[in-house]
């Protein structure tokens, strides 16, 4: 419910209501358009929530000030209204009790459903209910009195009136007063028993009864108005014809206030009984705002706040309240005589009859009576202006009336006679023909201000003249002049579009006033004064303190030092626009803005706003419009019409609303049993429970406050979430994603004037937790935190022990490879020193056999030594194969080929070792020449390790059979010997890296390390079958398909490797292969010219021994550093270079690089000496710019015959370029940069071909080398010195310009860098052999033979 505090102030509040009773009275409609189910109300009621409850004939509708909600019967529920068609209401706590067409319903607000009651067999109309002192209802009906029973629940007819039709029930001492068609009875709820009284209104239509004081009023149907005593005796008899302000005889419904007047609703209108002076005021419906609604009166109400609600046949609901109506408007009504423009520009009182003179903005000026509330329109239209745009109207008091417009100048109308003269301001230009303040001068004359400055009008002459205060300030002889005003200092204040000015009669003086935009001492400090403030009005207070309205907010005067305090918006104000500024008797001014109006407290210095929603006009409110009259109303004018009120009948909204929690919604909540609302009696949410899942929800809530008219506001928090209060006009707040827990929501409430109520209307809300947020839920979850933390822990603790464990046998194995990469560094590095003095003992015996040697015992053991060696040679090999399989250096370059010959021919290779050891040697093949995927090297080796091994443990005597089958997508190379096979123990580690069966066996042990690592390499498999003392079989398995190996293990068409076995040929000396015989007598090499050799190796033994063999032929120039011969080459020109790929500081490889890229010694050939022969060891070399690669151990007859052919290449380019007239660099150089070299030379001898002061000195700086190196260069390529190479190429260019016979010799020996013809004659013949002539000569007469 809502609280009217304090109590004083109540009666206030209903003395006002007495007094505004007998006053106008205006309604606000509710209906249809605000959401009202039906227009015909028949009933009415306030529940404990404040809400309104409306019968109609389509259903029960509830109002909460803000909207409706309606409730209809649905077919099928037995929880809906029983009957849509109500007639009756009656409020009892939380429940209310609704007579309908057939029966009587019971709406529960905490349960929010209906229960229905009929009786059984019948229809009953319940037309009114009252309750006994028992708790049980008096149902007025159809039926007669029905009475329901509340324990049992029941309703049971009355038989003393059945069949009469009851209308009304009124609560007596006795009992009950009962209104019915045929009279009134008594009606004892004691007894049941009913009696007539009255018997004079025994026919009457009794329609309502209601308590008055010690009486009763009876409203009849027809035949007026009765007054009854308490003794139940009628005092008094009103009807419509003795009463004129009774509307009519036929009353539907009675209703008193709290201040005893009879409101009487007919079915002709609405009648208003007043206490103290009985009579009757009427009101009807009307096409005025503010009317009642409709004239058939149904039903009438009087709230909590004391509002009247009236329900009506057709009209909805019309409300009232005293306090309701705050201002008073007056408009523009096309319909009727009314005011002629809503947008008012100047309002002013007439002197002496008190009517309104109101200056339009489209209509001229009209003149409101306000005796009569007509209206007189003085306008171009009647004559009586040259503009309808009036901006100020002055009455003198002297019957004349000046009105100042805009575009139309001054005009003045004799009160008496409407009369007007007009006197031009302007005639010349029309838009400077304007008035915009009027001021009587007092003397005869008027201050009248334009757009163009302060004028002087003489009344009497009819002549406006230039006003004496622009000679004392100029600016006012052309500002615009917005407002004068007189003070009570007799003082005139100015106010301009720019600035204000205070004309000073005493010491005839004009002030410029300073507006500073500074409102206090506290203040920051102010900005410079400002003059282009626009002053839109000036007044003065009753304590003579004069306000200036600006557009930059209100400024007071401070007379003591002519400061000035400003007000704007953030002061309160509600807008800086200040229009009009009026006080009261309370010392309060009323400002008029571009936003509504402000009530300013002068001593509090506090703003009260008013906007549309409280009644005014229009928020924008206009300049010069405003005014007020003698009898205290005050008048604004703005864009909407006119807003006029007295401010003491201005009293704020006492009743505080209460606000209603009327639900708290859960998003997706349907079916869920765990989301409870509780409610109270009276509907109020209490408590909400739901769980943390569905933890969106809505809190809805409402201040019933019809009053205010809907514009509450609202403060909430939720206490456990929120620390503040936060404000609001919704009427709803959503949450979402609270924690499980108790929150206490908490919602205040605040009427349209900012009172607030003193208690919040709370609900519990309980987030409830899902299993796994409860306590023990999280006992569990720290349960197994711990035991997961504890599981954590174990395992870290076993993983640090496994990589304790791991890191140990990681170590351990680290240990062992480490010292097997030592044991293979250790191989490797043997086998490279090893194939050092195999070099040395290999090289004597090849040149003991080109010598030969008769001694045929010599020559045996010479052969024993060779083949020796060559087998040492090749367990190296080995070796460096399985170093080279460790690092996985093998490239395949698989190709489809015949395997049975590759097979075959190395079979073929230990066909004699069979036959010595008196052996069974036997090759089977299943493949008869099929082709088939395979790395011939790769295969190759891979057979003859496996051959090797079968020879070395097969006993002389032995069988040894090599198999080649076909099978399912694969083929088969078996070697089966009849050795002493391999112990089932052993057998799993046979192919591990130096892993020896028996030791006492010489061998490396990684023969068949490499073995498996080719055959995984082809995708294929190696398998061993042995039993010991009887055989081994090893049988290699490998794809029939290439389409089985990747694309980079396949070759490509140029790339197919040839046998290691047959072409072994290129790469060792004749006699090395074995085809060569035994050691014999070799014829001598051939003299050669001596040349200068640069031989670097860092064997002592191996260069004593080449600088030996090529020291009778050649300079030999012996180094073992790498490093050591780039210091060598930078003084010495070699004619070729020998290096050892193993060298110490710059290996042999880079050695090469350097010298290769070096353009001074890059056409220095460079042999390279390696201790690995293989092909990609070549190729390495090779690309690394050697001309030779030659592999050790080394054949001395090989390197000297590399020699031999690389000096004579070279004397074949000089031969080339010495012999052709041409010169080209391709073909006498080896190499790309020497060719790019020669062709660059070329280029910058022929852009230099003209000039003779080109020198060899200039030829070296273009191609940015040293005079010396150039030289030497040039001798290296041609054999001849950079200036020879100059005359060359110009000599090849004049014999070319000669041939085309274009110029004379004297122009071509200057074409070609010869100053004179002789001399190039005589160098010309020096190197041709004959004169220019004679060549030009010998050269015609050879083409003519050619032809």
């Amino acid at each position: 419910m809502l609280k009217l505090k304090p109590t004083l102030f109540l009666l206030a509040v209903l003395s006002l209501f007495s007094d505004r009773v007998s006053a106008a009275i205006e309604f606000r409609t509710l209906s249809v358009n605000e959401g009202l189910s039906q227009s015909t109300v028949l009933a009415i009621a306030q529940d404990g929530m404040g809400r309104i409850w409306m019968g109609t004939q389509d259903g029960l509708n509830c109002y909460d000030g803000y909207s409706f909600t309606v409730f209809r019967h649905v077919e099928g529920d037995a929880q809906s209204l029983g009957d849509n068609s109500v007639n009756a209401l009656f409020a009892d706590g939380g429940l209310l009790w609704i007579g309908t067409a057939s029966g009587l319903s019971c709406y529960d607000a905490a349960t929010q459903s209906f229960e229905n009651f009929r009786l059984e067999g019948r229809n009953m109309q319940v037309a009114d209910i009252a309750a006994t002192a028992g708790g049980d209802l008096i149902l007025a009906t159809d039926l007669g009195i029905v009475l329901f029973d509340r324990a049992s629940r029941e309703l049971e007819i009355r038989t003393y009136l059945t069949g009469i039709s009851v209308h009304a029930v009124c609560p007596s001492r006795d009992g009950f007063l009962v209104g019915t068609s045929n009279g009134v009875y008594t009606y004892s709820s004691t007894y049941g028993n009913a009696v007539r009284i009255l018997p004079q209104m025994a026919r009457y239509d009794i329609a309502s009864i209601v308590a008055d004081g010690d009486g009763y009023w009876v409203a009849t149907h027809g035949n007026g108005l009765y007054r009854l005593d308490g003794a139940l005796q009628v005092t008094a008899r009103y009807d419509a014809a003795s009463n004129p302000g009774l509307v009519s005889n036929y009353i539907r419904v009675l209703k008193t206030d709290s201040a005893g007047h009879l409101w009487i609703g007919t079915f002709d209108g609405l009648s208003i009984r007043d206490p103290r002076s009985g009579r009757f005021e009427r009101y009807v419906h009307t096409s005025e705002p503010g009317s009642l609604s409709h004239n058939s009166i149904r039903s009438i109400f009087i709230d909590a706040q004391r509002g009247v609600w009236l329900g009506t046949y057709y009209g909805g609901v019309s409300y009232y309240h005293p306090l309701a109506r705050r201002f008073g408007v007056l408009r523009h009504d096309p319909t009727r005589n009314s005011l002629g423009d809503n947008t008012v520009s100047c309002i002013v009182e007439d002197p002496e009859s008190g009517s309104l003179w109101i200056g339009t903005n489209d209509d001229g000026v009209n003149l409101y009576d306000r005796r009569t509330g007509r209206f007189s329109e003085f306008n171009t239209a009647s004559g009586s202006l040259l503009s309808n745009n009036v901006k100020c109207v002055l009455p003198d008091g002297r019957g004349r009336v000046w009105i100042g417009t805009h575009a139309g100048g001054l005009s003045s109308m004799d009160a008496a006679t409407r009369r007007v003269r007009h006197y031009p301001v302007n005639a010349s230009i029309p838009i400077n023909n304007s008035c915009y303040a009027l001021l009587d001068g007092g003397d005869g004359t008027l201050w009248v201000g334009t757009l163009n400055g302060l004028l002087s009008f003489d009344t009497a002459a009819g002549r406006f003249s230039r006003h004496l205060c622009a000679d004392y300030e100029p600016r006012l002889g052309s500002l615009q002049i917005t407002t004068l005003f007189r003070d009570s200092k007799n003082r005139v204040w100015i106010g301009t579009g720019a600035g204000l000015y205070l004309w000073q009669p005493d010491v005839r003086q004009v002030m410029t006033c300073e507006l500073t935009p500074v409102k206090d001492e506290t203040s920051p400090p102010p900005p410079p004064p400002r003059r282009d403030i626009t002053v839109m009005c000036v007044t003065e207070d009753s304590h003579r303190n004069i306000w200036v309205g600006t557009r930059h907010g209100l400024f007071r005067y401070n007379a003591s030092d002519n400061s000035f305090t400003r007000f704007t918006v953030a002061d309160g104000l509600p807008n800086d626009f200040v229009y009009g500024i009026l006080e009261d008797e309370l010392a309060r001014l009323w400002i008029s803005t571009n936003n509504g109006m402000a009530c300013f407290d002068t001593r509090k210095n506090s703003f009260r706003r008013y906007t549309l929603r409280d009644g005014i006009a229009n928020n924008q409110f206009n300049l010069y419009s405003y005014c007020r009259s003698r009898d205290g109303i005050f008048w604004f004018g703005g864009i909407g019409g006119i807003t006029w009120f007295r401010p003491h009948d201005l009293v704020d909204n006492p009743f505080a609303p209460e606000p209603q929690i009327t639900g708290v919604d859960v998003a997706d909540a349907d079916g869920d049993r765990r989301v409870r609302i509780e409610r109270d009696s009276a509907g109020r949410v209490t408590a909400a429970a739901f769980p943390s899942v569905r933890n969106i929800f809505t809190v809805r809530f409402v201040a019933v406050n019809p009053l205010a008219g809907g514009c509450n506001t609202f403060a909430y928090k939720l206490e456990g979430f929120n620390t503040r209060w936060y404000e609001t006009s919704h009427l709803e707040v959503n949450y979402s994603n609270l924690k499980p827990g108790h929150y206490v929501f908490k919602v205040r409430a605040a009427n349209n004037d900012g009172r607030w109520n003193d208690e919040p209307a709370t609900v519990e809300i309980r987030v409830l937790p899902m299993w796994w947020q409860t306590l023990a839920a999280k006992i569990l979850w720290a349960l197994l935190a711990l035991g997961f933390v504890g599981g954590v822990v174990a395992a870290l603790l076993g993983r640090m022990k496994m990589k304790m464990q791991l890191r140990l046998e990681r170590m351990e194995k680290e240990a062992i490879g480490q010292f097997s990469q030592e044991k293979i560094r250790f191989y490797i590095n043997l086998s490279h020193e090893l194939r050092t003095p195999l070099t040395l003992i290999l090289s004597p015996l090849q040149e003991i056999r080109e010598h030969g040697t008769a001694d045929k015992y010599v020559s045996s053991r010479l052969n024993y030594i060779y083949r020796n060696s060559l087998k040492l040679l090749h367990i190296i090999n080995q070796l460096l194969d399985y170093r080279k399989a460790e690092l996985e250096m093998f490239k395949m370059k698989v190709a489809v080929q015949d395997v049975d010959a590759i097979v075959a021919e190395v079979f073929s290779m230990f066909e004699e070792v069979a036959q010595n050891r008196d052996m069974d040697y036997i090759l089977n093949s299943e493949l008869h020449g099929e082709a088939l995927p395979v790395d011939r090297m790769f295969l190759e080796m891979m057979l003859t390790n496996l051959l090797s091994n079968a020879f070395k443990f097969t006993p002389d005597g032995g069988i040894i059979r090599v198999a080649l089958q076909r099978g399912e997508g694969c083929f088969r190379l078996s070697v089966r010997d009849s050795g002493i096979g391999i112990p089932q123990d052993q057998q799993e580690c046979i192919f591990e890296r130096f892993y020896q069966v028996n030791e006492s066996h010489a061998g490396s042990g990684i023969g068949l390390s490499i073995v498996r690592r080719i055959v995984e390499l082809h995708e294929g498999s190696i398998t061993l079958r042995s039993e010991p003392g009887h055989f081994s079989e090893f049988t290699i398995t490998l794809p029939d398909d290439i389409e089985a190996y990747p694309a980079g293990k396949r070759a490509g068409e140029h790339d197919v490797r040839a046998s290691i076995i047959r072409d072994a040929e290129k790469f060792l000396p004749e006699e090395w292969s074995g085809a060569g015989g035994d050691f014999a007598p070799a014829e001598e090499a051939p003299e050669q010219t001596r040349g200068t050799i640069l031989l670097a190796e860092s064997n002592a033994e191996v260069a004593r021994y080449v600088a030996d063999h090529f020291k009778a032929h050649y300079n030999v120039e012996t180094v073992s550093d790498g490093n050591e011969v780039l210091e060598r080459l930078k003084t010495l020109e070699p004619d070729i270079i020998i290096a050892d790929r193993m060298l110490s500081g710059l290996d042999g490889l880079k050695l090469c690089q350097a010298v290769k890229q070096n353009i001074r010694t890059c056409h220095i050939p460079v042999v390279i000496l390696a201790a690995e022969g293989s092909v990609e060891e070549q190729i390495t070399g090779i690309e690394a710019g050697a001309d030779s690669y030659l592999p050790m151990p080394l054949s001395i007859s090989l390197l000297a015959a590399n020699v031999q052919n690389l000096l004579k290449a070279r004397y074949r380019m000089r031969h080339y370029y010495s012999d052709d007239a041409e010169i080209d660099p391709d073909k006498i150089t080896s190499n790309s940069m020497d060719g790019e070299f020669l062709k660059k030379a070329i280029r910058i001898v022929e852009e230099n071909m003209d000039n003779e002061e080109f020198s060899s000195n200039d030829f070296s700086k273009a191609l940015c080398m040293s005079r010396s190196n150039l030289h030497l260069k040039m001798k290296s390529i041609t054999g001849e010195s950079a200036t020879k190479f100059i005359r060359k190429i110009r000599f090849n260019h004049a014999c070319k310009l000669l041939l085309d016979r274009k110029y004379s010799i004297s122009e071509i020996s200057s074409m070609v860098g010869f100053n004179s013809p002789s001399y190039f004659a005589t160098s010309f013949k020096k190197h041709v052999g004959c004169l220019p002539t004679e060549y030009v000569r010998s050269r015609t007469k050879g083409g003519e033979k050619a032809e």
